[in-house]
């Protein structure tokens, strides 16, 4: 889709780390209180893409100051092109919930990724593989 390109082009270069950010997003935005555990525990450099890490620097910075976040909060920071392309990330994740254990496996996953401690493993799987493989991430956790 070239409009998502546009919005957020490294993501065609970064794709599996592109879409555990997105995942991120979508759990924060859904359960916004989620955010104070994860604050401070990701670095700038730990996103692949720059539109994606501003839009988590705008959850969690709205969290902090309003103490509380949705999706219409960040229609000040973010144009009509852009809201879009946020809004199909939370579309796309309607059906999923996210515990707080699940988020911060995120957190975690996204942090192994951009430390390159499993991009090789994930750098040729297909999205069905790459679940089973978070799966397994999670159980090693417990």
């Amino acid at each position: 889709d070239l409009n998502r390109d546009k919005i957020n082009p490294e993501k065609a270069k970064n794709w599996r780390r592109a879409k555990v950010e997105e995942e991120l997003i979508a759990a924060l935005l859904k359960n916004p209180e989620y955010a104070k555990k994860i604050d401070g525990q990701l670095d700038e450099k730990d996103f692949a893409t720059s539109f994606n890490k501003l839009v988590m620097l705008e959850i969690l910075n709205g969290v902090k100051q309003h103490g509380d976040m949705n999706i219409s909060m960040l229609g000040q920071a973010f144009n009509a092109e852009q809201m879009a392309f946020i809004s199909k990330i939370l579309a796309d994740k309607s059906l999923m919930h996210y515990t707080q254990q699940e988020t911060l496996q995120l957190v975690q996953t996204l942090k192994e990724i951009s430390q390159n401690t499993i991009d090789k493993q994930l750098g040729n799987m297909d999205s069905e593989s790459m679940n089973k493989f978070i799966e397994e991430l999670k159980k090693k956790k417990k």
